[in-house]
């Protein structure tokens, strides 16, 4: 699959999933106990990261999509989906659908919609002054 487009993955998932893990075992990062659940976390993370990767950077992009996420993705960036939507670049369903895809593949309930580490029960987030 070298050089290929986002195109290209988005049509062969299997065959780019099955690329990545070979590659991993072949740098010795990755052992052969954990390829076949490895390639199908890969394979089933592909249509909700390709969805993302669209609305961020859509086919009809212009400098303003780019300079938008460069400050999203800038380390002194606090929230980048409230950056990105300030651009107009409202990607809050695809980050959830994303979430939840890898929530499944790991093996993990999902969180409700909306809901956030902040204000739980356990007591102030470790991020507080």
């Amino acid at each position: 699959m070298k050089n290929k487009s986002i195109e290209d993955i988005e049509k062969r998932p299997s065959e780019f999933a099955k690329l990545v893990v070979e590659k991993l075992q072949e740098r010795e990062i990755l052992g052969p106990s954990v390829a076949k659940s490895t390639e199908r976390a890969i394979k089933e993370a592909i249509p909700p990261t390709i969805k993302l990767i669209n609305k961020m950077w859509p086919k009809d992009h212009d400098v303003k999509h780019l300079r938008a996420m460069e400050e999203a993705f800038s380390s002194q960036t606090k929230n980048p989906l409230r950056t990105l939507k300030a651009a107009g670049i409202d990607v809050t369903k695809e980050v959830e659908e994303l979430r939840n895809a890898i929530a499944e593949i790991t093996g993990k309930k999902p969180k409700a919609r909306g809901s956030t580490s902040r204000g739980s029960r356990r007591g102030p987030s470790r991020n507080a002054p």
